[in-house]
C-alpha cells in the first residue's frame, strides 16, 4: 500500500474530488454518492489515514435519502452494508493474530455498527426532510381545496338567494288587472246641449 507521505498528492486529490462534487449534491445525488463509494473503495487500498470521504460520504447519504431516486435505495443499502464490513476490516486487521479472535471479531462488529449507525442516521434525516416537506405541502393543498369548496358554496348561496328574492319580486308585480286595461262596458249619456261625453263606470 502506498504511504500518506509517498503519495500524498493523490490523497489531495481524492480529497479534493469527494468535496467538488458536494456541489451537485441536490440535481444528482445517486451520481455523488456513487463518486464518493469509489473514492472510499480506494482509499481502503491507499492509505489507511482518513479522507474527507469518510465524512463527505456522510453528506451525500442525507443527499440521497433527501432528492435521490427511491428505486436505488436498495443498490445503496447493499453498497453501504459491504463497505462498511470491508472498512472495518480494514481498520482492524492489523490486530488478527494479535489479540484473540473473539476481541478482534468484537472490534469489527463494534466498527461495522458504527458505520451502518452514520449511514443510516444520514439517509433517514433526509427522508425525515423529505417527507416533512411532503406532509406540509399536502396540508396546504387540502387547506387551499378546502377554501376553494368553501367559496364554491358561499357564491352558489348567494345565488340561490339572488334568485329567490329576484323571482319573489316579479311574482309581486305580476300583471295588471283585466279590467284596467280592456275596461268594463261603457254608458254615454247625452247632454242637453247635444255634446256627448263618454262615462266610464
Amino acid at each position: 500500500t502506498w504511504q500518506v507521505s509517498e503519495g500524498s498528492w493523490s490523497i489531495t486529490a481524492g480529497a479534493a474530488l469527494a468535496v467538488i462534487v458536494l456541489w451537485w449534491r441536490r440535481e444528482k445525488p445517486d451520481a455523488v454518492l456513487g463518486v464518493h463509494l469509489v473514492l472510499c473503495a480506494l482509499q481502503l487500498g491507499v492509505t489507511d489515514a482518513p479522507l474527507p470521504a469518510d465524512l463527505t460520504i456522510v453528506v451525500s447519504l442525507y443527499a440521497v435519502g433527501r432528492w435521490g431516486e427511491r428505486e436505488l435505495a436498495p443498490v445503496w443499502a447493499i453498497a453501504v452494508v459491504v463497505g462498511s464490513t470491508l472498512g472495518a476490516w480494514d481498520w482492524n486487521r492489523d490486530e488478527l493474530g494479535i489479540v484473540p479472535l473473539s476481541l478482534w471479531a468484537q472490534d469489527m462488529a463494534q466498527a461495522a455498527f458504527a458505520a451502518l449507525c452514520s449511514a443510516a442516521i444520514a439517509w433517514g434525516l433526509g427522508r425525515f426532510v423529505t417527507q416533512r416537506r411532503q406532509l406540509r405541502a399536502s396540508r396546504l393543498t387540502a387547506e387551499e381545496q378546502r377554501r376553494a369548496a368553501h367559496d364554491a358554496a358561499l357564491r352558489n348561496e348567494i345565488a340561490r338567494e339572488v334568485h329567490d328574492v329576484v323571482g319573489h319580486a316579479l311574482a309581486l308585480i305580476g300583471p295588471a288587472p283585466s279590467g284596467a286595461d280592456s275596461g268594463e262596458d261603457a254608458e254615454t249619456d247625452v247632454l242637453p246641449d247635444g255634446v256627448g261625453a263618454r262615462i266610464v263606470l
